[in-house]
C-alpha cells in the first residue's frame, strides 16, 4: 500500500490538457481481463497476469485521486530528462507491445507539461508504453500533472522500483545520474525506495565501472549486486587499463552473461598481474655475507666477522657458542692492550 500512497500524492491534480477524452470508468476494465489464449508457457502466463494486476492497481490510484486521463499523440511526448532504463531486454518490451496491440493500453503513463516546449509533455514514467504506442501508431493514454524536477524523478523512480523489473545496474546508474545532477542522497533514496547502505553500494559500483563498459554490457537482468561489486573491486585493483574500445571491439560475445564473464576474467587477470609485478618490485632483504670467518680445527666452532656501516659484529656459531663468547669477553681487556701495543709498534716502524 505504500506505493499507492506515494504515487497517489503525485497525481492528485486535474489535467490542464484538453479533456475531449473522458477518464475511463472502472467498469471499462472488465474486458481487459479476458483470457488471451495459450501463452506458450506458465512463466509467460504469470508474467502477463502480474503486469495486468500492476496496471489495474496503477489505474485505480489515478482514478481515485481525481486525475483526468487524456489521449495524446506520442509525437508530443518526450522522455524524462534522466534515463532509468538501458537498451536491452527487447523480449520483455515486445511482450508489452504485443499486449497493448491485443488488449489496448490498460494503464496510462504519467506526464507533465514540458518545461520549455509549449503544447508538449515530458514523461515521468511509462516510457516503454509510450514507445509501444508510437510504434503501433496509437494515441497514448496519459495523466497530466504539474511536476517539479524533484517530483518527476520521485515518481519515475518509485514507479519503476515498484514494478521490480529494473536490474541492479540500471538502478545504480540511475542513482549515479541523479547524484551528478546535484540531487541529495535522501531524495535518491526516496526515488529508489532504498536505504543508505544499498545506495552507497550502488554508487560505489557505478562510479568504479567505466560508463562505456556499462553501456556495452547492458542491463544484465540476471546479474545481481555481488557480481557487480566483484567487477568493481577488480577494476580498482587493476590499474593502467588498455583502451576499452579495443577490448569491446575484439570481443565476440553477444549475450550479456557471456560478455560479463569475459570482462570479469580479463579484469581479474590484470589485477593478478599487477599484484605479481608489485611483489617483484619489492626487493627481499638479504643478509650480507660475512667479511671473514674462522672455523676451529675440530669444526665445532665458527666465528663470522660481519662488517657493517656503523658496527662490526662477531657471530659465534656452535652448540656452546654462548659459553665461549663469555670466555672471549673475559679476555677482551688483555686482547685490547695487545692490540694497542701492536698498533704502536707499527706506527714506530713507519716513522
Amino acid at each position: 500500500m505504500a506505493r499507492k500512497h506515494n504515487l497517489g500524492s503525485l497525481v492528485s491534480v486535474q489535467s490542464s490538457a484538453p479533456s475531449k477524452t473522458q477518464a475511463p470508468s472502472p467498469t471499462s476494465l472488465s474486458g481487459s481481463y479476458r483470457s488471451s489464449g495459450a501463452l506458450g508457457s506458465v512463466a509467460k502466463s504469470l508474467g502477463s497476469l502480474r503486469q495486468k494486476a500492476d496496471e489495474a492497481a496503477e489505474l485505480e490510484i489515478l482514478l481515485k485521486t481525481g486525475a483526468t486521463i487524456i489521449e495524446l499523440s506520442p509525437d508530443l511526448v518526450e522522455t524524462s530528462f534522466v534515463s532509468d532504463r538501458m537498451p536491452g531486454n527487447e523480449e520483455a518490451y515486445l511482450q508489452l507491445r504485443d499486449a497493448i496491440k491485443s488488449t489496448g493500453q490498460l494503464s496510462p503513463i504519467l506526464v507533465r507539461p514540458h518545461p520549455t516546449k509549449a503544447g508538449h509533455y515530458q514523461t515521468a514514467y511509462g516510457h516503454r508504453r509510450l514507445r509501444a504506442c508510437r510504434e503501433l501508431g496509437l494515441s497514448v493514454k496519459a495523466a497530466v500533472k504539474e511536476l517539479s524536477d524533484h517530483d518527476l524523478i520521485i515518481a519515475q523512480g518509485q514507479e519503476n522500483s515498484a514494478r521490480a523489473d529494473l536490474s541492479f545496474i540500471e538502478r545504480a546508474t540511475f542513482a549515479h545520474s541523479l547524484l551528478k545532477r546535484g540531487y541529495e542522497r535522501s531524495t535518491i533514496m526516496t526515488a529508489l525506495s532504498t536505504d543508505k547502505t544499498t545506495l552507497s553500494r550502488m554508487l560505489s559500483v557505478s562510479e568504479a565501472i567505466p560508463h562505456i563498459l556499462i553501456e556495452w554490457l547492458g542491463p544484465c537482468p540476471t546479474i545481481g549486486r555481488p557480481r557487480w561489486q566483484e567487477l568493481a573491486e577488480s577494476l580498482k585493483a587493476s590499474p593502467n587499463q588498455t583502451s576499452w574500445e579495443t577490448f569491446i571491439g575484439a570481443s565476440g560475445k553477444t549475450e550479456d552473461v557471456d560478455k560479463f564473464a569475459e570482462l570479469l576474467d580479463q579484469v581479474q587477470d590484470r589485477a593478478r598481474q599487477a599484484r605479481q609485478l608489485e611483489k617483484q618490485s619489492i626487493k627481499p632483504v638479504t643478509k650480507a655475507a660475512p667479511t671473514a670467518s674462522w672455523v676451529s680445527t675440530d669444526k665445532v666452532l665458527t666465528i663470522d666477522l660481519e662488517a657493517k656501516k656503523r658496527a662490526t659484529n662477531l657471530v659465534f656459531k656452535s652448540a656452546d657458542a654462548s659459553e665461549f663468547a663469555s670466555f672471549v669477553m673475559t679476555a677482551v681487556p688483555d686482547l685490547y692492550e695487545r692490540f694497542k701495543a701492536q698498533t704502536t709498534e707499527k706506527d714506530k716502524a713507519k716513522n
